[in-house]
């Protein structure tokens, strides 16, 4: 599913198969990665923010506006990392880690 360890490792461990699989259908418009954050619109049954704040090249926490993301990583939050990674490593991407900072 993930290009960067970092990425997949955060979402395997904080989410179920099912959330990752749902992930799939939501879009995810207005992507900017930075060497501090991830941020993002996720586009589900509604429009939610998506943050994700980078520490030490690592994911330090995460948030989404969707009520499900209170006290659990949502599909929001995997769509986005999803993207992510697809602009850092993949086809369409800068192919930069960089940006990840260290």
């Amino acid at each position: 599913m993930f290009t960067s360890e970092l990425f997949e490792n955060y979402v395997n461990n904080k989410t179920t198969p099912q959330v990752r699989a749902r992930a799939y259908d939501v879009l995810v418009e207005n992507l900017i990665v930075g060497k501090l954050g991830i941020t993002a619109i996720a586009r589900g049954a509604s429009l939610y923010k998506v943050n994700i704040v980078l520490y030490e090249g690592k994911i330090h926490s995460s948030s989404c506006t969707c009520p499900f993301a209170v006290e659990q990583v949502c599909k929001h939050i995997v769509a986005v990392l999803k993207a992510a990674d697809n602009m850092l490593f993949g086809k369409t991407g800068l192919h930069d880690a960089s940006m990840l900072g260290d």
